[in-house]
């Protein structure tokens, strides 16, 4: 009886809330599977899956204790290596990619690239998440004041508008 006392005050004890990167995380992982099971792009899912990876790593360096000069970047690629690298296999997807910038067709600015859909997405995906906070602090800059959630909410709208844009595109 003692033991189910105390997990139930442990569990209504409120503690200390970081409410951005767990939101980001847990609603980035939602909205690949979502993904996943509507049927679309590999390059739209590796966007999600990409953020998702980085905002978990991001989230987890900032709770490390140790002190390192970029440890929060250190972990956000760790965690985007090791979530995406071996999901590769799953999500196989090419396409041609067509550069034509200068010289003879083979050059090195003139040929056809295959590109993996999904490491394009991911990329992104984690680009995305790593430079909303600093859109979202120029925002209040300029602003002068901030809105609630309004992290959370510039990174769903970014990563939206580039997910629709994959999805027509690629």
């Amino acid at each position: 009886m003692l033991v189910r006392i105390a997990i139930f005050i442990a569990l209504f004890i409120p503690g200390y809330v970081s409410a951005h990167c767990p939101l980001c995380t847990a609603g980035a992982g939602a909205v690949a599977g979502a993904a996943v099971l509507f049927g679309v792009q590999n390059s739209v899912v590796g966007l999600f899956l990409g953020a998702f990876a980085m905002a978990l790593g991001l989230w987890f360096g900032k709770k490390l204790k140790f002190n390192l000069k970029y440890k929060e970047e250190l972990a956000g690629v760790l965690s985007w290596v090791l979530t995406i690298l071996p999901l590769m296999p799953l999500f196989k997807s090419y396409t041609a990619l067509y550069v034509y910038l200068a010289g003879d067709y083979g050059s090195l600015l003139n040929r056809s690239y295959i590109v993996d859909k999904f490491i394009i997405g991911s990329i992104v995906g984690a680009l995305i998440v790593y430079i909303s906070p600093y859109i979202s602090r120029r925002i209040s800059e300029i602003r002068k004041k901030t809105i609630d959630f309004q992290g959370v909410i510039i990174t769903f709208v970014l990563l939206a508008v580039v997910g629709i844009i994959f999805q027509i595109v690629l």
